[in-house]
């Protein structure tokens, strides 16, 4: 808001999800934090490739999600391990911030740089060789200046054959004290996720026209091409 009011004074619809709750939960995707906020759902996920979203009864598309405070490609899915807090704004509110769905808007907010030494590492795992070391590091510099830097590698198969993903994402920033009350901070954030696309098994059409499920596959079909392939590479700048 721009204001030393506090959410609870604010007279708008604020749901805020911080990265204590995002690491409890383990949160892999956006729509994992989304979760804990209410009126705010997952309306597809097409092709295991990206989540869209809705609230209020409109689709969020790529003018309503946004990372600390400028709008961000939707079309992929966001690093969440990276994450200081998530801020939802739901209703029509959202039509202040620009050329919006009145649904809402989405701002991730990625953790800054602090002026006390400090750090973590984490190392998750699960199904399928599913693999994830994430760390964090930060500090001062000089009295002036703090650094930090946090960052994972992933990489997966899946219980269908053929599919396998690999990310890796990068998050560092650099703080500035340039007065009493000013500050400036200059952050990257690199995202390369390849993966494979899989939009499932889907129906059969019958020879009389009729529809019937793929009962006679194996869970672990895949109905692709082995050449099929989803190649993501984003990043931005973020000076404040």
């Amino acid at each position: 808001t721009k204001s030393n009011l506090t959410v609870m004074e604010t007279p708008q619809p604020i749901a805020i999800v911080t990265h204590e709750i995002i690491e409890q939960q383990q949160a892999k995707q956006l729509s994992d934090v989304l979760q804990n906020v209410n009126g705010i759902y997952v309306t597809s996920s097409r092709g295991n490739s990206q989540d869209s979203f809705g609230g209020r009864g409109f689709i969020l598309g790529n003018d309503n999600i946004f990372k600390n405070g400028a709008r961000v490609n939707s079309g992929v899915f966001p690093e969440v391990s990276g994450l200081e807090r998530v801020e939802v704004l739901k209703g029509a509110n959202a039509m202040l911030y620009g050329n919006t769905a009145a649904g809402g808007i989405i701002n991730m907010v990625t953790k800054k740089p602090r002026f006390q030494t400090g750090g973590s590492f984490s190392l998750s795992g699960g199904s399928w060789n599913t693999y994830k070391p994430t760390f964090d590091v930060y500090g001062p510099i000089s009295k002036d200046v703090a650094f930090r830097l946090n960052g994972t590698y992933e990489t997966a198969k899946s219980f269908r054959d053929h599919i396998s993903s690999e990310k890796i994402y990068l998050n560092p920033s650099i703080l500035f004290n340039i007065g009493k009350k000013s500050q400036l901070i200059v952050e990257g954030d690199y995202l390369i996720n390849n993966f494979t696309p899989d939009f499932g098994i889907g129906s059969i059409t019958n020879k009389d026209g009729s529809y019937s499920m793929n009962t006679l596959l194996p869970r672990n079909a895949f109905l692709g091409t082995n050449w099929q392939y989803q190649d993501v590479k984003q990043a931005s700048t973020n000076i404040t």
